[in-house]
């Protein structure tokens, strides 16, 4: 990318600013502003690429376009360094994409060849290649699948039919239930549950030897002899409860609920019945009147019941009488707690945090900003209110701004940073006409361009 900067030379002459560009090149022209709202106000803040200059974000150097990654740099003739973005990382000054699975990439030893040093949970290391374990447990030194993850069982008996009619051709295979491939690297494993509903584990396509929470193996009682072809008539895993939201069985009986139900129980007390559900916003409960927990963003009242948080992070139990509307005694961010005592949390504006002063009366209560958002200024009224208003209401060329509420020794809101197509210039102190910061428009023609102070 050819870059030529502006020679500017700027004279104040009747009220005006004469911004003189160079005879030749792109002329005064800023872009690569950040124009996303960040999580904290910042003074000036630029895209991959581009640099603060102290006036606007211009691109570095050697900013041209890079495939994985981006330059960064602190001046245009300073030295640049290459960012690489994620899911590419940087090798002999390229950004390299990273392989699907590997989290290590790089050279190997002789340097002709890049490999994988380390993979993702989900794969397997194989001769520099992340292999997608699709189930596997473990793989010989060939890529070939071993053995399984709990919940599926190595298929040996799968029955291939080609998808051409070329037998010969290296096509797909496909059977009953999912795509294979008789390639190594790929997966023989089938999941248990296909061919037996709720089994957990299993050796083989119709031998379960554990199956689902809440279910037990019920072995089937007909008198026929199985054969390899009648297998699945061996059995099944049948549930505890006709109900279902058992999470333990001993047999045919269940012995524990799911979380978040409760037995109902026999006239001995000892024999489940039923699991059913807690009532809402309970973890844990041992009835339908009875929580032990809570889940999050609720809280236990005094009848033993669980309730929304709504605004609060924490409760005033002394103060809540209604369950349904909690007083608070602190509040999530975003929120302030009134002064007076009410227990009531009122939502900030345009701001991340935010008080509310004293001496007012409940029914006009207002949240007082104390620290806006990025690419917002604070406005304080007269009676000590601070509300956050968005830069560009300032003025269309604000992207970032401060005002007295952000520094006390300024008398009004300046910018910080420009919108794109403008670029930060500090007029100088004239007379009684103090130094002011301005946004200057940039310019891409050859010619002069005149701009009016205000």
């Amino acid at each position: 990318m050819k870059i030529l900067f502006c020679i500017v030379l700027l004279l104040v002459v009747k009220g005006a600013i004469i911004v003189t560009c160079p005879k030749n090149g792109f002329g005064c022209v800023t872009y690569g502003a950040n124009t996303i709202i960040q999580t904290a106000r910042t003074n000036s803040l630029c895209r991959n690429g581009y640099y603060w200059n102290n006036q606007a974000c211009m691109p570095c150097k050697n900013a041209d376009i890079v495939v994985g990654g981006y330059y960064t740099c602190s001046a245009y003739y300073e030295g640049t360094s290459l960012t690489c973005i994620s899911g590419y990382t940087l090798i002999n000054g390229v950004c390299v994409q990273i392989p699907l699975g590997c989290t290590a990439y790089g050279l190997n030893q002789n340097s002709d060849a890049y490999v994988c040093t380390a993979c993702l949970s989900d794969y397997t290391l194989k001769a520099g290649v992340c292999i997608n374990n699709r189930y596997c447990s473990s793989w010989d030194d060939n890529a070939v699948c071993t053995s399984c993850q709990t919940g599926y069982f190595l298929n040996w008996d799968l029955k291939f039919a080609s998808t051409s009619s070329n037998l010969n051709n290296q096509t797909d295979w496909i059977n009953t239930y999912q795509t294979y491939y008789k390639f190594p690297g790929e997966s023989f494993c089938s999941v248990c549950s296909q061919t037996m509903a709720n089994c957990k584990s299993c050796n083989s396509a119709y031998t379960c030897t554990q199956c689902n929470d809440g279910y037990y193996w019920q072995q089937s009682i007909s008198s026929t002899q199985l054969t390899s072809s009648n297998a699945q008539f061996a059995g099944s895993c049948v549930s505890c409860l006709t109900s279902g939201n058992c999470s333990t069985c001993q047999g045919s009986s269940c012995t524990q609920c799911r979380a978040g139900y409760y037995p109902t129980k026999d006239t001995t007390s000892t024999v489940i019945l039923s699991c059913n559900l807690c009532p809402n916003g309970c973890s844990t409960c041992t009835s339908s009147t009875f929580c032990t927990d809570c889940q999050t963003s609720f809280y236990k009242y005094t009848d033993n019941l669980c309730y929304p948080l709504n605004k609060c992070a924490s409760i005033n139990t002394q103060l809540t009488t209604i369950p349904t509307t909690p007083k608070c005694s602190s509040c999530i961010a975003g929120y302030a707690l009134d002064p007076s005592g009410t227990g009531i949390c009122y939502q900030c504006g345009n701001c991340d945090s935010c008080t509310i002063p004293t001496g007012q009366q409940t029914a006009s209560l207002q949240t007082s900003c104390t620290t806006c958002w990025d690419t917002y200024f604070g406005v304080k009224d007269t009676n000590g209110i601070v509300t956050c208003k968005p830069c560009t209401q300032a003025s269309d060329s604000f992207l970032r701004c401060q005002g007295p509420v952000e520094n006390s020794s300024l008398n009004g809101v300046v910018p910080t940073q420009c919108q794109d197509g403008y670029y930060l210039y500090t007029l100088p102190a004239s007379g009684t006409t103090l130094a002011q910061t301005v946004c200057v428009p940039s310019n891409q023609s050859q010619q002069c361009v005149t701009i009016l102070m205000y």
